[in-house]
């Protein structure tokens, strides 16, 4: 599948598959996500392989993981105070 071809899915969804891949979701669950909702199987999978190559998608994982990180201390000072 060509870079226009993905480019043709809504961008909604490759956010989606984006947001995911950041989380640690394979790549198999987001496929087969995308497929029980229409998309078909090839396509799908090129999307999801189009998002795993993007560089971007390094320092969304880095960044999924920093708000992790403080999210757990705003969750420890708050119960450090109670």
């Amino acid at each position: 599948m060509s870079g226009a071809e993905v480019e043709a899915v809504e961008p909604r969804w490759l956010e989606w598959i984006a947001e995911n891949l950041a989380r640690g979701a394979s790549e198999a669950e987001l496929a087969a996500a995308l497929i029980e909702e229409g998309l078909p199987e090839g396509r799908a999978r090129a999307c999801v392989r189009e998002v795993q190559a993007s560089p971007a998608l390094g320092a969304a994982r880095r960044l999924w993981w920093r708000v992790q990180a403080l999210e757990q201390i705003v969750r420890l000072r708050r119960e450090h105070r109670a």
